[in-house]
């Protein structure tokens, strides 16, 4: 196994990150093989696994990637909602966050396949990685006013369902899906975010 520098090391996480992205876009995770990734790559297998344990965690090194990408924006969105309820602040970030995910091809094309593999291939320890990469959206709304009435790994949780009812809804009608997630979506802030003041 060759050794590689620090800058070599980079190079090529940032190679595989981005012709990995390419790839899973293309053609979506269950398809793409680690032998597609490191052909694109122009490195042998045995360096893919230098980097990353399998495909399905690179896949979600991108996909956390693109999730601080949406963080970033989401402050300037918060800034412009700010003086709203803070239910309907609540109410918004999630849209807000639904609609970013149509800037992100990977983000945007995810479904029940996709994540049905993450959860099977994904260890447990990456799995709350990425609730606690949702965990720091749901912070800057705490800096915000927005209290909730548990503890933020429930309130990750409540709303990491939500969107996977989201996706799961993707082949309703558009009116019948948007409906269904605005019912869900007003339950759950109701009982997860406090009063106003």
């Amino acid at each position: 196994m060759p050794k590689f520098s620090t800058q070599e090391k980079e190079h090529i996480e940032e190679k595989l990150k981005k012709e990995g992205e390419k790839l899973f876009i293309a053609y979506g995770l269950k398809k793409v093989t680690v032998d597609d990734i490191v052909k694109v790559c122009s490195i042998a297998k045995g360096s893919f696994y230098n980097f990353y344990e399998s495909k399905e965690h690179l896949y979600m090194e991108i996909i956390s990637n693109c999730q601080k990408y949406m963080w970033n924006e989401l402050d300037q969105h918060l800034e412009n909602i700010k003086d709203l309820c803070k239910k309907d602040i609540t109410k918004k970030v999630f849209y807000f966050l639904i609609n970013s995910m149509e800037k992100y091809p990977l983000l945007s094309q995810m479904n029940m396949d996709t994540l049905n593999i993450l959860y099977r291939k994904v260890s447990k320890d990456f799995r709350d990685f990425e609730t606690n990469e949702d965990i720091k959206a749901f912070l800057k709304l705490e800096k915000y006013g927005i209290k909730f009435k548990y503890d933020l790994h429930i309130v990750v949780k409540a709303f990491e369902a939500l969107y996977i009812s989201y996706i799961h809804l993707q082949s309703e009608e558009k009116f019948q899906r948007d409906l269904i997630i605005s019912i869900l979506l007003d339950g759950i802030v109701e009982k997860v975010v406090d009063d106003d003041d």
